[in-house]
C-alpha cells in the first residue's frame, strides 16, 4: 500500500522543523565562563562575538569586567543559575574544586540539563573524580582540554580535546566550535585530559631539547638568532620550541622588571603543574616517561631561573615553623610521619629541626627535593638503619621521585660505596618501604 504523497511531504516537514528546533536549541545555550584569565576571557570574547549570551566570574571582578558583553556574576553559583553550558578555565585542581563543589560553587546552583566542560590542565584522576561528583550532585562534567599552538583563544584559534560520553559531548558541541577551529572527542571522561598532558610533555621536551641546543650552539660559537632564522625557513612546524628561545636567550634571567620575571615564573610554574598531570598519569598506566621527568627537573632553566625558584609542590608558609611542618610533610610523603598541630610547644631540638632543617635548609631553591633525598639516602646507608631508609624511600615513592626498578638499583649502587653489610639495611629499607607503598595503592 503506497503511502499518499502528501503525507510523506508532510512528515518531512514535520522532520526538518523538529531538527530546526534541535539545532536552535543547541545555539540558544547560555553560556557561562568561571575564570576570566588569558584563556577564559578569550574563550568568553569568542563567544559574546558569535551572539551567546555569556556570564562570567573570577575572583578578580575586574577580570570579567576587562570582556565586554559579559554579565558579571557574584559566584559560581550564580553563573550556574543563568547558564547551559560552563566553562572552567581556573589554574588548577584546588581552584576547580572550590568554584564547582565549594561554597556558593556551581553544584549550589546545578540543574540535571547542566553541562559543566572542565578546562583546567590537572591529574586525569583528579577529573574522573570530579565527574562521579558531578553525577552524584546531578549534574554533567566533562573535560575539555585546549591547545592553543600559534592560535589565539580571542580570536577562535584553539583546538579542544574532549572526554566524555559521547551524547553530552555533542551537546556542547555548538558551544565549542564558536570559539576553537577544532573540537575532537577523545573518548570517555578523562580522555580529553589524557590527550592534553601527552600534547604538553611533547612540548616541554622539545622546548627543553630547543633550550639545549641553543646553549651549543652559542658555545660554538653561532649566532642564535639566525639559527632560529633557519629553523624559521626549513622547518616551520618546529618553530614553537625555539620561540622562548628566541625571547629569553640563554642566559639566565636578570636585571628585568619585577612583572617580567613574574611572567617566566608562572610559566615555569605551570610547566611543574602541567608535567605533574603527565608524570602521573604515566604512572598509572606504567609507562616510563624520563624524558619528562628531565624536563620538569631542568624547568627552572629552561625559563632562564635559577634552580628551584619555582619549587614543585604548594606554596610554603612565611612562618618558620608552619613552613617547617609543611615541607617534612612534603619530604616524607603526606600522612606517613604523623605531624604535630602547628599551634603544640614543641621540645627545642624538635623545634630546631623543624624550623631550621626543614623550614630553611629542605626548603631552599638551588637543589629539588628529590636531589637532596637522594643525598640523604646515600648519608644514611652508612648507618645501617633499614628503618630510616624506609621512611626517606616511602617518601620517594610517594612523590613520584623514584620507581620500583630505580629503588633497586639505587641499592646496587651504595652496595659499592657503603659495604656489603650497611647495603643488607639498605636493600631491607627499601624493600618494606615497597611492600607498604604497594599495600597503600591496593587499598585506594
Amino acid at each position: 500500500m503506497h503511502r499518499p504523497s502528501h503525507t510523506l511531504c508532510s512528515n518531512r516537514h514535520t522532520l526538518q522543523e523538529q531538527k530546526m528546533t534541535q539545532v536552535s536549541a543547541v545555539r540558544q545555550q547560555r553560556c557561562g565562563v568561571i575564570g576570566m584569565g588569558m584563556i577564559g576571557a578569550g574563550v568568553a570574547a569568542c563567544l559574546v562575538r558569535k551572539g551567546r549570551e555569556v556570564s562570567g566570574y573570577d575572583v578578580r571582578p575586574a577580570a570579567v569586567a576587562a570582556v565586554e558583553g559579559v554579565k558579571a556574576c557574584a559566584s559560581p553559583a550564580e553563573v550556574a543559575s543563568r547558564s547551559d553550558v560552563i566553562i572552567v578555565s581556573v589554574v588548577n585542581a584546588e581552584q576547580a574544586e572550590t568554584v564547582i563543589f565549594g561554597d556558593k560553587g556551581i553544584s549550589s546552583s546545578a540543574r540535571p540539563e547542566l553541562v559543566v566542560a572542565l578546562m583546567s590542565t590537572i591529574r586525569v584522576t583528579i577529573v574522573r573524580e570530579f565527574a562521579q561528583r558531578a553525577a552524584e550532585s546531578g549534574f554533567k562534567l566533562i573535560d575539555v582540554a585546549i591547545t592553543t599552538g600559534g592560535g589565539s583563544v580571542a580570536n577562535g584559534g584553539s583546538a579542544l580535546m574532549a572526554g566524555g560520553d559521547a551524547e553530552t559531548v555533542e551537546s556542547v558541541r555548538g558551544v565549542m566550535e564558536d570559539f576553537a577551529v577544532l573540537f575532537s572527542h577523545m573518548g570517555p571522561i578523562g580522555a580529553g585530559m589524557a590527550a592534553k598532558v601527552a600534547r604538553n610533555i611533547m612540548h616541554y621536551a622539545a622546548t627543553l631539547g630547543a633550550y639545549e641546543g641553543g646553549l651549543l650552539a652559542e658555545a660554538a660559537g653561532v649566532d642564535i638568532g639566525k639559527l632560529i632564522e633557519v629553523i624559521r625557513k626549513s622547518d616551520p612546524h618546529n618553530i614553537m620550541s625555539t620561540l622562548l628561545l628566541e625571547k629569553r636567550g640563554t642566559k639566565p634571567l636578570q636585571g628585568l622588571p619585577e612583572a617580567a620575571m613574574e611572567q617566566f615564573r608562572g610559566w615555569a610554574n605551570l610547566l611543574y603543574k602541567d608535567l605533574d598531570a603527565g608524570i602521573d598519569l604515566a604512572d598509572s598506566l606504567g609507562v616510563e616517561v624520563p624524558g619528562a621527568r628531565l624536563s620538569m627537573e631542568r624547568g627552572d632553566l629552561i625559563y632562564g631561573l635559577p634552580p628551584g625558584t619555582t619549587p614543585h609542590g604548594p606554596k610554603l608558609d612565611e612562618d618558620p615553623k608552619l613552613r617547617g611542618l609543611q615541607m617534612m610533610d612534603q619530604v616524607y610523603g603526606k600522612g606517613t610521619v604523623p605531624m604535630p598541630p602547628a599551634s603544640m610547644e614543641l621540645p627545642p631540638y624538635v623545634d630546631a629541626t623543624v624550623r631550621w632543617l626543614f623550614g630553611d635548609v629542605w626548603s631552599r631553591p638551588g637543589l629539588s627535593i628529590r636531589d637532596r633525598r637522594m643525598l640523604v639516602i646515600g648519608a644514611t646507608a652508612q648507618m645501617n638503619r633499614a628503618d630510616l631508609i624506609e621512611i626517606q624511600v616511602t617518601g620517594a615513592l610517594k612523590n613520584k621521585e623514584l620507581t620500583e626498578e630505580q629503588c633497586q638499583e639505587m641499592v646496587l649502587q651504595l652496595a659499592f660505596y657503603c659495604g656489603w653489610g650497611n647495603a643488607t639495611a639498605v636493600h631491607n629499607g627499601v624493600t618494606a618501604a615497597l611492600k607498604k607503598y604497594k599495600e597503600s595503592k591496593a587499598t585506594k
